[in-house]
Protein backbone atom coordinates (compact mmCIF):
# COMPACT_ATOMS: atom_id res chain seq x y z
CA UNK A 1 0.00 0.00 0.00
CA UNK A 2 2.75 2.39 0.99
CA UNK A 3 4.65 1.88 -2.26
CA UNK A 4 1.49 2.16 -4.33
CA UNK A 5 0.30 5.46 -2.85
CA UNK A 6 3.77 6.98 -2.57
CA UNK A 7 3.72 7.51 -6.35
CA UNK A 8 1.41 10.49 -5.72
CA UNK A 9 3.50 12.08 -2.99
CA UNK A 10 5.12 11.53 0.39
CA UNK A 11 3.12 9.20 2.63
CA UNK A 12 3.73 10.21 6.25
CA UNK A 13 1.56 7.59 7.95
CA UNK A 14 -0.32 4.51 6.79
CA UNK A 15 -2.48 2.24 8.87
CA UNK A 16 -3.96 -0.86 7.27
CA UNK A 17 -6.65 -2.30 9.51
CA UNK A 18 -6.27 -6.01 10.21
CA UNK A 19 -8.06 -8.74 12.11
CA UNK A 20 -6.11 -9.39 15.31
CA UNK A 21 -6.67 -13.16 15.30
CA UNK A 22 -6.16 -14.04 11.65
CA UNK A 23 -4.00 -11.14 10.51
CA UNK A 24 -6.11 -10.70 7.37
CA UNK A 25 -6.96 -7.27 6.08
CA UNK A 26 -10.32 -5.72 7.01
CA UNK A 27 -10.19 -3.94 3.63
CA UNK A 28 -9.84 -0.39 4.82
CA UNK A 29 -6.87 1.82 5.57
CA UNK A 30 -5.97 5.35 6.59
CA UNK A 31 -3.25 7.16 4.66
CA UNK A 32 -1.77 10.51 5.62
CA UNK A 33 0.09 12.54 3.01
CA UNK A 34 2.57 15.35 3.61
CA UNK A 35 0.26 17.91 2.00
CA UNK A 36 -3.50 18.30 1.83
CA UNK A 37 -3.40 19.06 -1.92
CA UNK A 38 -1.85 15.66 -2.65
CA UNK A 39 -4.49 13.94 -0.50
CA UNK A 40 -7.28 15.68 -2.45
CA UNK A 41 -5.73 14.64 -5.80
CA UNK A 42 -5.39 11.03 -4.60
CA UNK A 43 -8.98 10.94 -3.33
CA UNK A 44 -10.30 12.31 -6.62
CA UNK A 45 -8.13 10.08 -8.81
CA UNK A 46 -8.39 6.78 -6.92
CA UNK A 47 -12.05 6.89 -5.86
CA UNK A 48 -13.81 4.01 -7.62
CA UNK A 49 -10.55 2.43 -8.81
CA UNK A 50 -10.57 -1.41 -8.91
CA UNK A 51 -7.75 -3.34 -7.27
CA UNK A 52 -8.46 -7.02 -7.92
CA UNK A 53 -11.90 -7.83 -6.50
CA UNK A 54 -12.15 -4.65 -4.42
CA UNK A 55 -13.32 -1.18 -5.38
CA UNK A 56 -11.48 1.67 -3.67
CA UNK A 57 -13.47 4.33 -1.88
CA UNK A 58 -11.23 7.31 -1.21
CA UNK A 59 -12.21 10.33 0.86
CA UNK A 60 -10.37 13.24 2.41
CA UNK A 61 -10.95 13.39 6.16
CA UNK A 62 -10.42 16.72 7.87
CA UNK A 63 -10.36 15.83 11.57
CA UNK A 64 -9.12 12.36 12.45
CA UNK A 65 -8.83 11.04 15.99
CA UNK A 66 -5.23 10.21 16.99
CA UNK A 67 -6.32 6.68 18.00
CA UNK A 68 -6.75 5.95 14.28
CA UNK A 69 -2.99 6.13 13.87
CA UNK A 70 -2.24 3.71 16.72
CA UNK A 71 0.11 1.11 15.25
CA UNK A 72 0.69 3.03 12.01
CA UNK A 73 3.88 2.37 9.99
CA UNK A 74 4.55 -0.84 11.91
CA UNK A 75 4.88 -4.30 10.45
CA UNK A 76 1.97 -6.45 11.57
CA UNK A 77 2.91 -9.39 13.74
CA UNK A 78 0.23 -12.01 14.24
CA UNK A 79 -0.36 -12.97 17.88
CA UNK A 80 0.00 -16.75 18.35
CA UNK A 81 -3.40 -17.10 20.11
CA UNK A 82 -3.35 -20.91 20.05
CA UNK A 83 -0.02 -21.03 21.89
CA UNK A 84 -1.08 -18.34 24.36
CA UNK A 85 -4.32 -20.17 25.18
CA UNK A 86 -2.57 -23.55 25.34
CA UNK A 87 -0.02 -22.20 27.82
CA UNK A 88 -2.83 -20.66 29.86
CA UNK A 89 -4.79 -23.93 30.01
CA UNK A 90 -1.77 -26.12 30.78
CA UNK A 91 -0.29 -23.99 33.55
CA UNK A 92 0.14 -25.38 37.06
CA UNK A 93 -2.70 -24.57 39.42
CA UNK A 94 -2.80 -24.20 43.18
CA UNK A 95 -5.04 -26.26 45.42
CA UNK A 96 -7.41 -23.30 45.85
CA UNK A 97 -7.70 -22.85 42.08
CA UNK A 98 -8.51 -26.55 41.63
CA UNK A 99 -11.13 -26.40 44.38
CA UNK A 100 -12.75 -23.41 42.69
CA UNK A 101 -12.72 -25.21 39.31
CA UNK A 102 -14.23 -28.36 40.85
CA UNK A 103 -17.02 -26.40 42.59
CA UNK A 104 -17.87 -24.47 39.43
CA UNK A 105 -17.89 -27.66 37.33
CA UNK A 106 -20.07 -29.50 39.84
CA UNK A 107 -22.54 -26.60 39.87
CA UNK A 108 -22.73 -26.53 36.07
CA UNK A 109 -23.18 -30.29 35.86
CA UNK A 110 -25.93 -30.21 38.48
CA UNK A 111 -27.78 -27.47 36.56
CA UNK A 112 -27.44 -29.49 33.34
CA UNK A 113 -28.63 -32.67 35.09
CA UNK A 114 -31.66 -30.80 36.45
CA UNK A 115 -32.55 -29.50 32.97
CA UNK A 116 -32.20 -32.99 31.47
CA UNK A 117 -34.33 -34.50 34.23
CA UNK A 118 -37.00 -31.82 33.70
CA UNK A 119 -37.21 -32.92 30.05
CA UNK A 120 -37.97 -36.47 31.17
CA UNK A 121 -34.69 -38.03 30.08
CA UNK A 122 -32.97 -40.61 32.28
CA UNK A 123 -29.29 -39.79 32.04
CA UNK A 124 -26.43 -39.62 34.50
CA UNK A 125 -23.74 -37.12 33.63
CA UNK A 126 -20.16 -38.38 33.79
CA UNK A 127 -18.28 -37.15 36.85
CA UNK A 128 -14.90 -36.23 35.41
CA UNK A 129 -13.89 -34.22 38.50
CA UNK A 130 -14.89 -36.84 41.05
CA UNK A 131 -11.40 -38.34 41.31
CA UNK A 132 -9.74 -34.90 41.30
CA UNK A 133 -12.08 -33.74 44.09
CA UNK A 134 -11.21 -36.86 46.12
CA UNK A 135 -7.50 -36.23 45.61
CA UNK A 136 -7.95 -32.63 46.74
CA UNK A 137 -9.81 -33.78 49.83
CA UNK A 138 -7.05 -36.30 50.65
CA UNK A 139 -4.36 -33.69 50.01
CA UNK A 140 -2.46 -35.82 47.50
CA UNK A 141 -3.51 -34.01 44.31
CA UNK A 142 -1.15 -33.61 41.42
CA UNK A 143 -2.02 -30.11 40.32
CA UNK A 144 -1.68 -30.64 36.57
CA UNK A 145 -4.31 -31.93 34.15
CA UNK A 146 -4.01 -35.49 32.83
CA UNK A 147 -5.72 -37.00 29.82
CA UNK A 148 -7.38 -39.66 32.00
CA UNK A 149 -9.12 -36.92 34.03
CA UNK A 150 -11.61 -36.58 31.19
CA UNK A 151 -14.18 -39.38 30.92
CA UNK A 152 -16.07 -40.30 27.73
CA UNK A 153 -19.71 -39.27 27.50
CA UNK A 154 -22.36 -41.98 27.94
CA UNK A 155 -25.19 -42.48 25.46
CA UNK A 156 -28.54 -40.86 26.24
CA UNK A 157 -31.55 -43.02 27.19
CA UNK A 158 -34.78 -41.22 26.38
CA UNK A 159 -38.16 -41.72 28.00
CA UNK A 160 -41.31 -41.39 25.98
CA UNK A 161 -42.93 -38.07 26.86
CA UNK A 162 -46.73 -38.17 27.00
Amino acid sequence: MHDYFSQFGTVTRLRLSRNRKTGRSKHYAYIEFASKEVAEIVAETMDGYLIHPHRLVCKVLEDVDENVWKGANKKFRKVPWQKVNKDLLERKRTKEEWEKLVKRDQKRKQETADKIKALGIEYELPTSWKRKAQELADGEANLSVKADDIKPVKKVKRKAVK
